[in-house]
């Protein structure tokens, strides 16, 4: 097994076993600021959990129906392999590929990940290029 193979397994199986106490506090505390209900947040906790758990894969000629350009956007360090992007883009005539360095945690600018870097900004500025279209 590859090292990523091992994140993607190490990933699911994180899923696969993850409670309410293994939510970051971090996350819990966001949530809580915004919406001040500890029943909405357990709610919410639970429904993406469900989600996460249950997901199917989307057949590839499924994928191939969509008729709009889109952007994939990955990192080189993410669950997904940067292969997988690739891949995925190829169904689309109009696909345009974005790879950033790090997982999604650090192009997104995710609460929980440390330091601090302007990636999830420019990232936001790529995905406004895309959504803007050709000048």
């Amino acid at each position: 097994m590859t090292k990523r193979a091992g994140a993607a397994a190490a990933f699911w199986d994180g899923i696969a076993h993850a409670t309410f106490e293994d939510m970051p506090q971090p996350l819990k505390d966001a949530f809580l600021q915004v919406t001040p209900d500890p029943k909405k947040l357990r709610q919410m906790y639970e429904r993406d959990i469900e989600r996460m758990r249950s997901f199917r894969d989307v057949p590839d000629a499924e994928v191939a129906s969509i008729k709009i350009p889109v952007l994939i956007v990955s990192g080189d360090r993410d669950v997904p392999t940067v292969e997988h992007a690739v891949e995925l883009t190829r169904l689309w005539p109009q696909a345009r590929l974005l790879v950033l360095p790090g997982g999604h945690g650090d192009y997104l600018g995710e609460l929980i990940t440390p330091g601090s870097s302007r990636s999830a900004e420019l990232t936001a500025w790529l995905i406004a290029q895309f959504l803007d279209g050709p000048a």
